[in-house]
């Protein structure tokens, strides 16, 4: 199955991270920050001009969100997020 997401929505795939990172978070950020890679990405949002504001992550993007957003999702046996772009926190380099 293939999931396209609508306007700006991201589909993640969650990943679980250990506690040894170079990232610096502060300690509030670390209890309810999740880490994923991204599948899919919706076509933009369009502003009141109409002109589309393309996405900006793309599939393969590592990613952190909290952990209480987004929509939770099955597909098959993976379990992904579905977020809206102004939900992600960072595009991770390097874990």
């Amino acid at each position: 199955m293939y999931l396209q997401p609508a306007i700006d929505n991201v589909l993640v795939r969650r990943i679980e991270k250990e506690e040894t990172t170079t990232i610096l978070t502060p300690d509030s950020a670390k209890q309810d920050s999740c880490y994923g890679e991204v599948v899919s990405v919706g076509p933009g949002r369009i502003t009141a001009k109409g002109v589309l504001v393309p996405v900006a992550v793309e599939a393969g993007n590592k990613v952190m969100f909290e952990k209480h957003r987004g929509t939770d999702i099955k597909i098959g046996a993976e379990k992904f997020v579905v977020l809206r772009e102004g939900e992600l926190i960072a595009v991770v380099e390097d874990y």
